[in-house]
């Protein structure tokens, strides 16, 4: 649906750390930004950002509202603006 919430989870198999250190962390921010935020703005954070990840930018139809990292899982609170970016 247009304007629809997701709350977004994955959890390490058998309750295992997926982040295992600071730089864990780290990536998997860059990607979230690379993938979510206005195309202006990741061009503004990262230059030398490969032309082939900014055409995969989901911005206009998908924003974070709010995450948490945990060491074992992460969550995501989105906002789809066009149907069927996320499916169940």
């Amino acid at each position: 649906r247009d304007n629809a919430y997701y709350h977004v989870y994955n959890q390490g198999v058998g309750r295992k750390e997926i982040f295992l250190e600071k730089e864990d962390y780290e990536t998997f921010l860059y990607y979230l930004r690379i993938y979510t935020l206005p195309p202006e703005e990741v061009e503004n954070r990262y230059p030398d950002l490969p032309r082939r990840l900014l055409t995969k930018n989901l911005s206009d139809e998908v924003k974070v509202l709010s995450y948490c990292l945990m060491p074992d899982h992460f969550h995501l609170l989105l906002k789809q603006n066009s149907k069927g970016i996320l499916k169940k």
